[in-house]
């Protein structure tokens, strides 16, 4: 049993050691930098339909339940891509490229989520914008009202 024991446990050893050593080599190894594509989109619009990405696929993550959300997420995907006039292989092919190397995709997905953030706080503007005039329309609308309410004032006592 112990002679069992020791075969495997050798055995472990040399898998731990191999594996080790591949890990090594694999980390060693210079990655071959990607060529830009001939379709290559513009990093400005790639960051724009990275943002509109962004929320498509929130619309799709709360579609209904009963929705077909990989027709209803293809559909809005060739929305956008119709938007910007842009096919998938090119929207792709750009995407691999800008995520390709580590500086250059964490540069990218940081200045994505700055568009991200920019839209947002400009959607927040805006609906603070549409509500504050709505209350002072309201505001206005409630004056005139009572500007055509009589109040009668008894002046005679008693």
């Amino acid at each position: 049993m112990n002679r069992l024991l020791k075969k495997n446990r050798n055995k472990t050893g040399i898998g731990i050691g191999l594996l080790a050593l591949l890990l090594l080599l694999a980390g060693c190894h210079k990655k071959q930098k990607l060529d830009k594509p001939d379709n290559l989109i513009s990093r400005n619009i790639m960051l724009e339909m990275m943002a509109d990405g962004y929320i498509l696929e929130a619309m799709v993550y709360l579609a209904p339940p009963d929705t077909d959300k990989g027709h209803y997420c293809e559909y809005l995907y060739a929305q956008m891509f119709d938007k910007y006039d842009i096919g998938k292989d090119a929207f792709v092919a750009s995407l691999t490229y800008y995520l390709s190397e580590k500086d250059m995709a964490t540069l990218f997905l940081q200045d994505a989520a700055k568009v991200m953030t920019k839209r947002r706080d400009l959607y927040y503007t805006e609906m603070h914008d549409i509500f504050e005039a709505d209350s002072i329309k309201r505001l206005s609308d409630t004056t005139s009202i009572q500007d055509e309410i009589p109040i009668t004032i008894n002046t005679e006592q008693q």
